[in-house]
């Protein structure tokens, strides 16, 4: 009987301890928001998200999802992205390639059934000089005035210190 309760209380510290660990590591995401594309078609819709900073001693990352249909007949997605900052500093506006599959076609992100989610570590280990709202906004800027098949769009932000 007394084996039996010390398996459970080790059991039961294994799992209280897992719990811990990955409740300290979600503590980190300061800030996780999806956007919806309006019938999985990205036309002009133009996709923002924006956050509020505290802190600008930290570092953080700042991860995209795409979730996208496992037929989604391209690649990569062209975006324009601009950067909005809280301050008098001028908008940042970057095309960025966001890579879907690999040379041979084989899809990046974890697929399950008829969807992907890929992430994209958009910026790493970025500090912020300026305290307040930040914002980024994407928009679709392929040749096509369309792109048919992407769901959704997740920003997550981390503190990593």
């Amino acid at each position: 009987m007394k084996r039996i309760i010390n398996r459970l209380n080790s059991k039961l510290c294994t799992v209280f301890a897992t719990l811990c660990l990955f409740t300290a590591c979600n503590s980190n995401v300061l800030v996780e928001e999806t956007r919806t594309i309006d019938n999985k078609v990205w036309d002009n819709q133009i996709i923002s998200f924006e956050f509020d900073i505290q802190d600008t001693v930290s570092t953080y990352d700042i991860v995209l999802e795409v979730e996208h249909d496992t037929e989604f007949p391209f690649q990569n997605i062209y975006t324009e992205v601009t950067v909005t900052f809280p301050d008098a500093t001028p908008q940042r506006v970057m095309p960025v390639s966001i890579d879907l599959a690999d040379d041979l076609g084989n899809w990046i992100g974890k697929c399950s059934g008829q969807k992907c989610i890929t992430p994209l570590a958009f910026m790493t280990n970025t500090k912020f000089i300026a305290l307040g709202k930040h914002g980024l906004t994407f928009k679709q800027f392929s040749r096509l005035p369309q792109i048919e098949g992407i769901s959704k769009l997740r920003l997550k932000l981390i503190r990593l210190d």
